[in-house]
């Protein structure tokens, strides 16, 4: 029932622009990336959803093949870059099968997200500037967003602006 929901969700809202980023976009995102996935992953892509939740957060469901990212992710995303990069580190999640998460999955799916943003065109420095926006605290799940934002600048050469 809920992923019925979901699905009218998104299809209502397939034209809709958050921020500066519609859905259409987002799926192109997606698409694009998909491409340059594991073939395990082509052969079973994830079921995109966006659920209008203003929550600043994207998630990767491996137990049902879903990924979900919140319109408040849309709206506070800056420019597309930084959505490849979130939805690239998703796939990553999904790539790794990771369940639950731990600073140590979350570091591989930030790598993987820059290396599938990167490969499907998108600016990778630009993207990761995401972890400008959030909140610099630390969890059991999280690792700071200043540290994962370093180490990534650092392995793409990113210069400070």
């Amino acid at each position: 029932m809920i992923r019925k929901l979901i699905a009218i969700a998104l299809f209502l809202t397939a034209f809709a622009t958050y921020g500066s980023v519609s859905v259409k976009a987002l799926k192109q995102v997606y698409d694009r990336e998909l491409q340059h996935t594991t073939l395990l992953t082509q052969l079973f892509p994830a079921d995109l959803y966006v659920d209008n939740d203003p929550e600043i957060n994207a998630f990767t469901i491996n137990m049902f093949n879903e990924i979900i990212v919140n319109t408040g992710l849309l709206d506070n995303a800056r420019n597309i870059h930084e959505v490849a990069f979130v939805v690239g580190h998703e796939l990553g999640h999904k790539e790794f099968y990771h369940m639950g998460s731990n600073h140590r999955f979350e570091y591989q799916a930030d790598q993987r997200g820059a290396y599938l943003a990167n490969a499907s065109g998108y600016d990778v420095c630009k993207g990761i500037k995401w972890f400008k926006g959030l909140p610099n605290i630390e969890s059991n799940t999280h690792p700071l967003a200043s540290d994962r934002y370093r180490r990534l600048a650092k392995i793409w050469s990113c210069k400070e602006d």
